[in-house]
């Protein structure tokens, strides 16, 4: 039920922005349940410096998502976050031992990425009353 209304929210979005929606350079992912640790995290690989949007939902039922990015580029990392209405969250980067490398309300910039490594984002929901609302996180590395 999760991913249908996921899948909806995101077309919804898609569609409420027109053609705004597609002026990116990127790819966009859906998160899939279970992301909620470490341990299930989706996969993400970086394949080259366009964005990749990965879209999910947090909220008072569902804290976390977790995402393993895997990159085939070394350079400097972006992590941003743009919230669904009503909602806060934060971002966590970790190393690939699970050491906590950044943290941001909303954007994590300027982190040297490294193709020989795995990194994990963490989505942490802080508080807010929307229910099932998507959030965006915005992946670049240039």
């Amino acid at each position: 039920m999760k991913k249908f209304l996921v899948c909806f929210c995101v077309i919804c979005m898609i569609f409420s922005m027109g053609t705004v929606a597609f002026a990116f350079s990127g790819e966009i992912i859906v998160e899939s349940e279970s992301n909620d640790s470490i341990s299930e995290a989706n996969n993400v690989q970086i394949m080259s410096s366009k964005s990749y949007h990965v879209v999910g939902v947090v909220s008072k039922d569902d804290k976390e998502d977790w995402f393993k990015v895997n990159p085939i580029k070394t350079g400097e990392g972006f992590f941003n976050l743009d919230e669904g209405a009503g909602i806060d969250c934060s971002i966590y980067l970790y190393d690939e031992n699970g050491r906590l490398i950044a943290s941001g309300r909303r954007d994590i910039d300027h982190i040297y990425i490294s193709s020989n490594s795995v990194y994990y984002v963490k989505v942490k929901y802080d508080s807010g009353a929307s229910k099932n609302e998507p959030y965006k996180l915005q992946i670049t590395v240039i």
